[in-house]
């Protein structure tokens, strides 16, 4: 918590931030990856440098020129570990989608295919019974 802290409220350098100490003073290290150091930006060392005092509301700007890749590699890393996440809830939500959606389908056409038998059935039995009778009925007054 203490790297993240410091990542909020500092300045970051890449792979030399060892060498880099003096641009903004103390040195913590984002634990899980060594290669990102966060700096903590100390208001006593400012002195030490003659061109942040100069540029001293661009001073988020210089620490980028100086090392670059310091935010991107810490984003980067933070980034893999969201892209794993979100690529596997959003697997999950699409399997889960598509076998509820197949599910639906299944049910459905199953109903459907019933009702319409049920109806084709009852349709012709009663049809057939109507033309049977009238036919039969008529047909026999007719003569």
């Amino acid at each position: 918590m203490k790297g993240l802290s410091a990542l909020r409220t500092g300045c970051v350098i890449s792979k030399d931030c060892i060498e880099e100490e003096r641009l903004c003073g103390l040195v913590t290290y984002v634990s899980i990856y060594e290669r990102v150091c966060v700096i903590v930006h100390d208001d006593d060392d400012d002195d030490d440098d003659d061109d942040d005092d100069d540029d001293d509301d661009d001073d988020d700007d210089d620490d980028d020129e100086i090392s670059p890749g310091g935010w991107q590699n810490f984003i980067y890393f933070l980034n893999i570990g969201l892209v794993v996440v979100v690529v596997v809830v959003v697997v999950v939500v699409v399997v889960v989608v598509v076998v509820v959606v197949v599910v639906v389908v299944v049910v459905v056409v199953v109903v459907v295919v019933v009702v319409v038998v049920v109806v084709v059935i009852l349709l012709s039995s009663s049809l057939i019974s109507y033309y049977y009778y009238h036919y039969h009925y008529c047909h026999h007054h007719h003569q």
